[in-house]
């Protein structure tokens, strides 16, 4: 009796010989998907540059418009990001830059994903399941919005879709090219963002799995395994010389007799490694294209980002029920979707275990569970979806594959129609709900009027924000001594949101002391999701009614105020002046970053002090 490791071994591999029924021609297949490509560009390209610019894209804009020797630096200085898409909006922002412009690479990548993900789908099963696979991903709400956010977001989906394609393909044909063309697409996903380091890790951890079954499947083809030990003996050696599934044949006719565990240990991993090379060659090229990222990897990364994580007010994240349904609430779309998709994933998980086909299990257990490792051992204390974009379309894959396969299942208890029809017919009716369901999530995108991304305030804000309409009020409202006071939800995000759009004449008059004496001056209170009770009100002043932009509230409060000015005497002035030029002359080294970011909120804590004494005569001081 054969080992139960060498049966589920054979079971294994033999399921890569069964293909899913495939009910749509090849041929009509590539007419399908341009249309597919056309119906997502529309949806990439509506309203591009309706919304204001958020947080990340003013970060984006900012350093983009560098000169190009200085990007580097600059994120070196200042980022936490690798530089490969910082180089591409580059290129666009010599056309100048508007919200259109800026993300129009964005979008650019998000279509090629359609194209990308359909010749995995394919390569991976058939032509019906690329099909589905990119038809819901042209509607998937979470593609679709970060297609329109010019991040680096975007340019994850199709890599890791090209990193699935190259591995299917390595694994089938064991040519150079594809295993070369994994460590390009594996490098490239590094280079524009660090945690899809993940998303390699996957990817070589399931082509390594695969080849060890091979291995282990060839080599007990040659031996008889005893059912208490891994004593081994030859058996069918003239055979299995034909054999083109096996490693070379000369090694193993070599090895006669029984061996001891530990022999046959090693004659296992020899094997392995003789029949996985090119993956390690792969692995090796991808390791020497990462050298020259890995001086900014280690302090962009693990030192600043890792670094600012760990100091957050945020509990740290662990693998549980909340944080499984808001990443997979995020993959899907809604609370619907979920729903349907993960019915249809878990249907076809088990009609493949019921075909002894193992191929979806193994690539949700790699892809998944990687993540899933990742976070119980590092324990994040923030990690939302858009760290983890490349699951997108291994999510979709299992899902279409899930269709097909369901597909196929129904349409034998359905009598009077062909079974291919029956099987597009179900693949039609539930592709179309799927679509139904994400339209009216992307309806409410487009208005702004709900969150699509549950992890994170951030994309509320990106969706209602209102930036560029309050920049404008300012710009024509803020007169020469009025201060702007930033309250509400996450007070320090207005002022950078809106630093892109006020002009250099608001900046004066922001800041300017030049108002006239005994006139009315304006406290203009600006915050997310402003609480009127936050408003300090001291008597007699006027408050009028707060203003809104989006989630973005604006208050004023009027109050004469008499501004008197004291000179200073000229050696105090002079004192002043030698003080600054030692100021910056002064060499902080990166030891001294947290004294110096102590001594910085010093000296802006004592600037909002003096401020509140100037404005409110016996106003608590703390309020700004």
């Amino acid at each position: 009796m054969r080992n139960l490791a060498w049966r589920a071994t054979q079971r294994f591999l033999a399921s890569a010989r069964k293909p899913v029924p495939n009910p749509v021609r090849d041929d009509s297949g590539h007419v399908l998907v341009y249309a597919i490509i056309l119906l997502g560009a529309a949806l990439r390209f509506y309203q591009l540059g309706h919304f204001s610019l958020w947080d990340g894209e003013i970060f984006t804009l900012f350093i983009s418009q560098k000169p190009l020797p200085l990007i580097i630096p600059a994120l070196r200085d200042f980022g936490a990001h690798p530089p490969l898409w910082f180089l591409v909006t580059r290129a666009f922002d010599a056309f100048g830059w508007n919200e259109w412009m800026l993300r129009a690479p964005a979008a650019l990548v998000g279509i090629l994903a359609i194209p990308a993900i359909y010749i995995a789908g394919k390569r991976a099963e058939n032509t019906a399941v690329g099909l589905i696979a990119a038809l819901l991903l042209a509607g998937a709400p979470l593609a679709v919005l970060y297609a329109q956010v010019g991040r680096m977001y975007s340019v994850i989906i199709p890599l890791a879709a090209l990193i699935l394609y190259t591995t299917t393909r390595a694994l089938q044909t064991q040519q150079w090219r594809w295993w070369l063309a994994l460590s390009a697409f594996s490098a490239l996903i590094v280079y524009n963002q660090y945690l899809s380091l993940i998303a390699v890790g996957s990817a070589y951890l399931m082509a390594g799995l695969i080849l060890l079954a091979q291995t282990w499947r060839a080599i007990a083809g040659h031996f008889e395994l005893s059912e208490k030990s891994l004593l081994v003996k030859p058996r069918f050696l003239a055979s299995a010389r034909n054999d083109n599934q096996t490693p070379r044949n000369d090694t193993l006719t070599a090895r006669n007799g029984n061996h001891t565990p530990q022999q046959n240990i090693g004659i296992l991993l020899g094997e392995f490694f003789r029949h996985t090379a090119r993956l390690w060659a792969s692995f090796g090229a991808f390791l020497l294209l990462l050298l020259p990222l890995l001086p900014l990897m280690a302090k962009n990364f693990f030192q600043r980002q890792l670094g600012r994580e760990a100091t957050t007010a945020f509990e740290p994240i662990t693998v549980n029920a909340d944080f499984l349904r808001a990443l997979f609430l995020d993959l899907a779309g809604n609370e619907w979707l979920l729903l349907v998709s993960g019915l249809f994933i878990l249907a076809g998980l088990v009609l493949s275990l019921r075909k002894r086909d193992y191929r979806s299990l193994l690539l949700g257990v790699t892809w998944f569970g990687l993540v899933f490792v990742v976070v119980t051992l590092i324990h994040p204390r923030r990690f939302p979806s858009r760290y983890v974009l490349h699951l997108l379309p291994v999510y979709l894959v299992l899902t279409a594959q899930g269709i097909v396969l369901t597909g196929a299942w129904v349409s034998k208890f359905l009598v009077r129609a062909n079974p291919t029809r029956r099987a597009r017919a179900f693949m039609g009716l539930a592709t179309g709900a799927l679509l139904v369901l994400a339209a009216l999530e992307l309806n409410g995108m487009y208005r702004g009027a709900q969150e699509i991304s549950r992890g994170e305030r951030t994309t509320a804000l990106l969706l209602n924000g209102g930036w560029r309409e309050l920049a404008q009020y300012l710009n024509q409202n803020v007169a020469p001594g009025d201060v702007v006071v930033y309250g509400g939800d996450g007070p320090v995000r207005p002022p950078r949101f809106i630093a892109p759009y006020v002009s250099a004449e608001y900046q004066t008059r922001a800041h300017s002391m030049d108002a006239p004496a005994n006139q009315p001056a304006n406290v203009w209170w600006v915050g997310v999701n402003l609480d009127p009770h936050e408003i300090v009100n001291p008597a007699p002043t006027k408050v009028e009614p707060i203003v809104s932009f989006g989630d973005t509230d604006v208050a004023r409060v009027t109050r004469a105020v008499e501004w008197t000015r004291i000179e200073l005497p000229q050696s105090a002035v002079a004192a002043r002046r030698i003080f600054r030029a030692r100021q910056r002359a002064a060499h902080w080294s990166d030891d001294d970053g947290p004294a110096r970011a102590i001594v910085s909120r010093q000296r802006a804590r004592a600037r909002r002090e003096r401020r509140a004494v100037r404005i409110f005569a016996g106003a608590p001081a703390a309020i700004l």
